[in-house]
């Protein structure tokens, strides 16, 4: 019998997948953001698909680490709405950046190619740009505040954290001249 109480090695996040009805847009929308020129697509050629069962799929990668790796996927599922509803579900996802700086630098990239974020926030430990895909998820792009895990618990545990977690919005040009 298995020992139920033996510490087993902690999960890693391997896919975030997004059903839509607008395959051809989150896919161009997402090549974009992740800075994925083609990524792995696949057509499902089933004789008879199943309701609710895809019919085309794109993987972007993002980090591989056997075992492990790190993919958002969008699948086309035909016959589901158009329009986002207040369902129950995904309230966004959120991507990391190495730093401050190459968070600022992908900004600009976007901003350049259209992709502006709907809301920037300085959250005290972590500064965070939130974007919406043409379905209206939230995708968050963000960048720890601090160099060591040390500062940034400090910063958590801080009063001002406390008080207001949410943190405050950030004016996205004057971030880039600072």
């Amino acid at each position: 019998m298995a020992d139920t109480n033996a510490s087993l090695p902690p999960m890693r996040l391997g896919e975030i997948v997004l059903k839509t009805a607008r395959y051809d847009e989150l896919k161009a929308w997402y090549c974009l953001m992740l800075d994925h020129a083609s990524p792995f697509e696949h057509v499902v050629n089933a004789p008879s698909p199943r309701a609710g069962a895809p019919t085309r799929m794109c993987f972007f990668r993002l980090h591989t680490e056997p075992p492990f790796q790190d993919v958002v996927a969008v699948f086309e599922v035909p016959g589901i709405q158009k329009e986002p509803g207040d369902d129950p579900g995904l309230h966004h996802m959120q991507l990391r950046n190495a730093s401050i700086g190459v968070l600022q630098e992908r900004y600009r990239r976007l901003r350049m190619l259209g992709v502006v974020p709907h809301r920037a926030m300085d959250h005290g430990p972590s500064t965070s740009l939130y974007y919406r895909d043409p379905d209206h998820n939230v995708v968050e792009i963000a960048a720890s505040n601090f160099a060591t895990l040390e500062e940034t618990l400090a910063s958590l545990a801080s009063e001002s954290y406390l008080r207001n977690p949410a943190g405050q919005v950030i004016d996205l040009d004057s971030w880039l001249a600072a």
